[in-house]
């Protein structure tokens, strides 16, 4: 009898041992399964954001290539802007000088006709001052050199004239090329001569 129920006994042990082993099994199944199943979702998940950022790196692109021909079209129709403001001024001064355009032909008619001399200059004088005139209002200034102290940024050396004059050192003794600047804007320098204290009154000046 004893023996029976030890039997019976290590039968239900044997059971236990099964039922908590296939529990277990069970158990371990489904953590795999839920474990696989979140990184499955990992994955769906970053395909998704790879699939949005390249998609928001197509629209970057193609923004990036309107804005570059935008700006490419910008620039062409400033400079066509450019050039034709351009012509339009050189236009508008060039009409300016039409009359002395047309004093200059009258005035050389009139010399052809064989009238006097004191008359043509007197023409010449008076479109000479026209013309001045014209090229004032445009903002046009002669620099003023003769007698003053020179100064390169305004004026250009030919050469140097000995001078006893001790106030005319380094200044413009004569001028042979008119300088004009424009706003402040140097044109072109006055071509000049400037006094040089003689060697002699350098060295009395010394003793």
């Amino acid at each position: 009898m004893s023996r029976d129920k030890g039997a019976k006994k290590a039968d239900e042990t044997v059971k236990q041992v099964k039922v908590e082993y296939q529990e277990e099994q069970m158990q371990t199944s489904g953590q795999e399964t839920s474990q696989v199943a979140s990184g499955e979702e990992k994955v769906q998940k970053l395909e998704k954001e790879l699939q949005t950022a390249k998609k928001k790196i197509q629209e970057l692109e193609e923004q990036s290539l309107r804005i570059r021909a935008e700006f490419s079209n910008f620039k062409r129709r400033v400079e066509k802007e450019r050039l034709e403001l351009a012509d339009y001024i050189k236009g508008e001064f060039i009409k300016k000088l039409l009359p002395v355009l047309d004093d200059f032909k009258m005035m050389l008619e009139k010399a052809q006709a064989g009238q006097n001399e004191q008359s043509v200059l007197e023409g010449a004088r008076m479109i000479f001052e026209k013309l001045q005139q014209i090229l004032q209002r445009e903002g046009l200034e002669k620099i003023e050199s003769l007698g003053e102290p020179f100064d390169p940024n305004l004026h250009e050396a030919l050469m140097t004239q000995p001078t006893e004059d001790e106030a005319m050192h380094e200044r413009v003794v004569q001028v042979f090329q008119e300088g004009y600047k424009i706003k402040d804007r140097l044109l072109r320098p006055s071509r000049v001569v400037v006094g040089k204290l003689s060697k002699q009154e350098t060295e009395a000046e010394k003793n």
